[in-house]
């Protein structure tokens, strides 16, 4: 036993305290949204990631909180889920009329992870119709591109090298 390791692991362990903790504090009592803590102030359907981080510190740390909090968002996210299967709230921007791959595959991995860890199928499915939608929309395209609409139709011709690789690891 190194003292030392064992002193870096409760700093580890007092540091993902400390951020669940503030995630918990930080979310949006009436939604289940991250607003204030979230980037320029507004809430993210690609937190799921977060979301999926929070639950899955949840069950490690045996901390419920963290659990409701990171349930009470993917509530939050599959009611932003639209008739046409995109998501309200993956633009970086208020006035932004588009999203990035990278964020559509962000909501994507937190439904799978959160699946995985909560052993809810459901949120696989939710990551799947997802991802089958975004191919549905780019099948004119050899690969999927960089940006999308409201409705996840592609709206350029660049390419996303994070996105591209976020998807692949989740295909």
């Amino acid at each position: 036993n190194d003292p030392e390791s064992t002193e870096r692991c409760f700093e580890i362990d007092k540091s993902i305290e400390l951020a669940c903790n503030w995630l918990v504090s930080t979310q949006d009592s009436y939604t289940g949204a991250w607003i204030i803590s979230g980037y320029r102030n507004l809430p993210h359907s690609y937190y799921t990631r977060v979301a999926s981080i929070l639950l899955d510190c949840s069950t490690e740390y045996s901390r419920p909180s963290w659990s409701n909090a990171a349930h009470k968002f993917m509530n939050w996210v599959t009611d932003q889920k639209q008739t046409d299967g995109s998501y309200h709230y993956l633009q970086f921007e208020k006035d932004e009329n588009f999203s990035y791959l990278h964020a559509m595959a962000y909501l994507i991995e937190g439904f799978k992870h959160f699946g995985d860890i909560s052993g809810n199928r459901e949120y696989h499915t939710y990551a799947l119709e997802y991802f089958e939608l975004i191919f549905a929309n780019s099948q004119h395209l050899v690969i999927p591109v960089s940006r999308y609409d409201g409705k996840t139709n592609p709206i350029d011709n660049e390419y996303c090298m994070t996105g591209l690789a976020q998807l692949c690891a989740v295909g």
